[in-house]
C-alpha cells in the first residue's frame, strides 16, 4: 500500500480519480499564455482569437457535453470527437473568460443579478452532477459549459465584492497554505478507504463524497497538531 501511494505521489500511477490530470494542463496552459499576451497586449480580444475560442468551446465543451448527457439516458449519441493538440486545451477558455471579466466584460451586469446568477448556476450544476452520478459515474468536468459560466460568474463576484470578502482572507489564506500537505497526506487515507472498505453496493452519489471528505477531514485533522510543530510546517508540509 505504501508503495502504491508513493507512486501516486510521483505521479507514476493513477490511484484515484486519474487525480493528476491537472499537471499537464498547467504546464501546456503556462505554455500557451505567452502566445495569448501577443493577441492581448493591445487590451482587446484579437478578432482571430474569437473563431479559434468559439470552435475550442465547440469541440472541448458543447459538443462533448451533450452526446455525455444523450448516452447517460440511453439515447445513443454521437462518438465522433475531433481531437487535437493538448498545447490547444480548453483550459484556456478559462483564461480568455477570466480576461475578458478583468477587462470589465461584466461591469454592466448589476449587483443582485450577478449574485442570484452565480447561485442559481452553482445549484443547477451541483443538481446535475446528482443527477448524473445516480444514474451512471459521469461527472462534470472543466468542461463543462455550466461550469464555467458558474466559474466565470464567481470571478467577478470576487473582482467585485473583494473588499467585502477581505473578513475571509486569513481563513482562506491558512487553506491555500495548507493545500500541498492535503494533497501529500489525503492520499493514504483515501486508499485505506478504497482498499479496505466494500463500497460496492453503495450508492455513486455517497460513495463519492465518502471519497472526496473523508480523506481531506482526515488530513486536516493531522496537519492542524503537526504543524504547529517548526519541523513539519517548513520541511514536510511546505506552509510559508
Amino acid at each position: 500500500m505504501l508503495r502504491g501511494c508513493v507512486k501516486t505521489l510521483l505521479f507514476l500511477d493513477q490511484l484515484r480519480f486519474d487525480s493528476m490530470w491537472y499537471v499537464p494542463m498547467i504546464l501546456t496552459v503556462y505554455l500557451m499564455i505567452p502566445v495569448l499576451a501577443v493577441f492581448l497586449r493591445q487590451r482587446q480580444l484579437h478578432p482571430a482569437l474569437l473563431p479559434a475560442s468559439l470552435l475550442l468551446f465547440w469541440t472541448s465543451m458543447l459538443y462533448p457535453a451533450i452526446n455525455a448527457w444523450l448516452q447517460m439516458f440511453g439515447r445513443g449519441g454521437y462518438v465522433n470527437y475531433l481531437y487535437y493538440s493538448n498545447l490547444f486545451s480548453m483550459y484556456l477558455l478559462y483564461v480568455l473568460a477570466g480576461f475578458g471579466i478583468a477587462e470589465g466584460g461584466l461591469r454592466r451586469l448589476p449587483g443582485r443579478a450577478l449574485v442570484c446568477g452565480t447561485v442559481l448556476s452553482f445549484l443547477l450544476c451541483t443538481a446535475l452532477q446528482f443527477l448524473a452520478y445516480s444514474r451512471s459515474a459521469h461527472l462534470l468536468e472543466y468542461a463543462s459549459p455550466g461550469i464555467l459560466l458558474t466559474a466565470a460568474l464567481l470571478f467577478e463576484c470576487f473582482r467585485r465584492y473583494a473588499e467585502s470578502l477581505r473578513r475571509w482572507e486569513k481563513p482562506l489564506a491558512a487553506v491555500s497554505r495548507s493545500a500541498f500537505a492535503l494533497y501529500l497526506l489525503h492520499v493514504f487515507p483515501l486508499a485505506l478507504l478504497t482498499w479496505f472498505c466494500d463500497l460496492g453496493a453503495w450508492p455513486h452519489t455517497a460513495k463519492v463524497l465518502l471519497l472526496e471528505i473523508v480523506p481531506l477531514a482526515v488530513s486536516g485533522l493531522i496537519i492542524w497538531p503537526l504543524a504547529k510543530i517548526p519541523f513539519f510546517r517548513k520541511y514536510v508540509f511546505l506552509i510559508k
